[in-house]
């Protein structure tokens, strides 16, 4: 179950997002800036605020689920990139987790049918020599398992954390690229 939900929780699109570069003409950065700027972020738990895990919605109207989509409209080396490489790498091993999950429970269920086979079948080996079919080879399965379950949630859990950085760090990351500065409020050319 846990490996469904995972599977399917990362089923949002990409989306493909561009701005111009710090040479490009101003009124081109400042068009580009209001578009891509961010509006708000929906909260996991429901509500908005300025920015948590879940998505970041930018004054374009487009929906970011996924962090690594900022990488094209800020700096290479800010604090969104970091933090957007880090998410993503940390949702990588959270999906091998939740598939290690399953491996883990898919085989303490074989465990299980095996050892019940042996069991009773007439022709089976002593006890001896069949000790990962019986209850060593459920219990290790099952414990597998719930360890790759617990990895799973702290990995996501640190993955939501990294997420959120590179969201709410957004705004500064793509201005600084673009070589923009707001003053009283508004967007301005930062000059060489």
């Amino acid at each position: 179950m846990l490996t469904a939900i995972a599977l399917a929780s990362g089923c949002h699109a990409h989306v493909r997002l561009s701005a111009p570069g710090p040479t490009a003409p101003v009124e081109e950065r400042l068009s580009a800036a209001h578009r891509l700027s961010p509006r708000m972020c929906r909260r996991t738990g429901g509500g908005t605020r300025p920015c948590d895990a879940t998505f970041l919605q930018l004054a374009d109207g487009k929906r970011v689920y996924h962090a690594l989509d900022l990488l094209p409209v800020v700096a290479e080396r800010s604090g969104t990139a970091a933090a957007a490489r880090q998410s993503a790498q940390l949702r990588t091993l959270s999906t091998l987790a939740a598939a290690g999950a399953g491996l883990a429970f898919a085989s303490s269920i074989y465990f299980g049918i095996a050892h019940v086979a042996r069991e009773q079948s007439i022709h089976g080996p002593p006890e001896a020599d069949k000790p990962l079919f019986g209850f060593s080879g459920i219990t290790l399965s099952i414990v597998a398992g719930a360890a790759a379950s617990l990895a799973y949630v702290v990995l996501m859990s640190q993955h939501g954390k990294h997420q959120s950085r590179a969201f709410t760090a957004y705004e500064a990351s793509l201005l600084h690229r673009m070589r923009l500065c707001k003053e009283d409020g508004e967007l301005v050319d930062c000059g060489p």
